[in-house]
């Protein structure tokens, strides 16, 4: 029985802070979305956009609760993560190198990159530790 109190006191602190990082991520998203539109630079904007996402990825894997052992995972590290964390870093690069290719980042773009920011830091995560 004290296990499984264990695990729903963790899911509850699990959820409360998830609601937490949700609120303050969305609300710094959108102070440095306003402050782009006043001093039209949007470097700020870019990065928060990429950064935030990744955040949600790594506390979403740790919904399975906290790891146990640090084992790489080699082939998830190089076939999952390094594609998506190239792709949610893509609108952020083509700031910095001459690399612009509009197909690339039509499909980099898509929904601003939450979705390469969820998988690339929950498989992140998973590709460097195991629960076991």
């Amino acid at each position: 029985m004290k296990m499984r109190n264990s695990k729903l006191l963790y899911y509850l602190v699990w959820i409360i802070v998830g609601a937490l990082l949700l609120h303050y991520g969305n609300s710094l998203i959108s102070h440095y979305t306003e402050e782009a539109q006043k001093n039209y630079q949007l470097e700020n904007t870019v990065w928060i956009t990429a950064i935030i996402p990744f955040v949600y990825g790594i506390y979403l894997a740790l919904l399975e609760g906290l790891p146990k052992a640090f084992v790489v995972n080699w082939l998830l590290l190089f076939i999952v993560f390094l594609p998506s964390f190239l792709l949610l870093m893509y609108p952020t690069l083509v700031m910095y190198f001459n690399i612009s290719n509009m197909e690339i980042f039509k499909f980099a773009t898509i929904h601003d990159g939450i979705v390469f920011g969820l998988v690339s830091g929950m498989a992140l995560v998973k590709s460097l530790t195991t629960n076991r």
